[in-house]
């Protein structure tokens, strides 16, 4: 299995149901998290239990709808600007 401590993944639907389970995997690995959910809401509830799991570093909510490029665009550009340069 390849090492992933220290990557970044970017999980959408991150904030509930099996994309929450897979983010919490991911940052149980040492990986830095971006979650992104249409829903507020729920962005909210992940924040405040992911970062009083692990690092708060480690994790960057994002509220996007996925249908619209333009935020997509916008929510790479964020993840870059939180946990610098994505490989």
């Amino acid at each position: 299995m390849e090492e992933v401590n220290g990557k970044v993944a970017f999980v959408m639907g991150g904030a509930s149901d099996i994309g929450l389970g897979m983010t919490r995997a991911f940052l149980k690995a040492g990986m830095q998290v971006a979650i992104g959910d249409l829903q507020s809401g729920r962005i909210d509830n992940a924040r405040s239990l992911l970062t009083t799991m692990y690092d708060a570093d480690n994790v960057l909510p994002i509220e996007l709808d996925v249908q619209d490029r333009s935020v997509l665009e916008s929510a790479a550009e964020q993840i870059e600007a939180h946990f610098g340069e994505v490989q």
